[in-house]
């Protein structure tokens, strides 16, 4: 017991090193955090991974040292170990993945989030994008329509020497036509934005399955951990038999 006792307080001081259970134990983090709920590369995002980071530290067994940066480099190590590990069973195996394990599991949901969340944020930015473009292209059709139309009407009536059509009143017209296009773009944007909010509802179903899937692991590992401590608060006090036994000896 002496033994394990002052090798846990050594590891402490040795530099950290990656395992699988610290494998896990990030996986669990990640899942609880979410990150991929916000916007790739904003303060957010960061900050979101910083938590995480502090999260690790806290725990003793196993030691974590760790810091923004490092956790999200690391987790992208294992995406791309996982993704390469799925290549290969898909190439074995079809689609069929023997023997999962819970972090394979929590991986794989992981970087389905990660995907699904980037396509959603991808298509609300493109549909923005070409409902203005559209606007905007349409709007100058209609101009470059009603000048062409209003010079061909102005040239023969001119030749007919009728008397000019006021161009107070092209312009009334014009004004009216694009109001119609806006309210009409406007029409498909509506459209546009209650489909992205029943995919957005779709995700958080999915957040809300995998919310329920955390708490089993959170509760698993808080169960481990206090049972490591009490295994730990045992050695301390029996180092503390020893120590004292040793002191009375002498």
């Amino acid at each position: 017991f002496l033994e394990n006792v002052m090798a846990q307080f050594a590891e402490k001081k040795r530099p950290m090193n990656w395992t699988p259970r610290h494998d896990e134990i990030l996986v669990q983090e990640i899942l609880l955090f979410e990150p991929w709920t916000q916007k790739k590369g904003s303060p957010e995002r960061g900050s979101t991974w910083s938590a995480i980071a502090d999260n690790l530290n806290q725990i003793d067994n196993p030691f974590f040292s760790v810091n923004q940066r490092s956790v999200r480099d690391h987790y992208n190590v294992l995406e791309g170990n996982f993704k390469r590990k799925r290549n290969a069973q898909e190439k074995a195996s079809g689609t069929a993945y023997p023997e999962d394990t819970v972090f394979d599991n929590g991986m794989n949901d992981i970087i389905q989030q990660f995907h699904d969340y980037d396509v959603l944020l991808a298509k609300e930015k493109q549909a923005k994008e070409d409902e203005e473009n559209k606007e905007k292209e349409q709007a100058q059709q209609i101009v470059k329509a009603s000048l062409e139309t209003f010079r061909e009407t102005q040239k023969r009536k001119a030749e007919a020497g009728e008397e000019p059509v006021s161009s107070k009143k092209t312009r009334r017209s014009e004004t009216e036509t694009l109001v119609y296009l806006r309210e009409k773009n406007e029409s498909n944007i509506k459209l546009q934005e209650q489909q992205l909010e029943l995919q957005k509802q779709e995700l958080e179903l999915r957040k809300q399955q995998m919310d329920n899937f955390n708490q089993v692991l959170t509760n698993s590992q808080n169960q481990t951990n206090a049972i490591l401590q009490q295994q730990q608060n045992l050695s301390l006090a029996l180092l503390q038999i020893l120590n004292k036994q040793k002191e009375e000896s002498k």
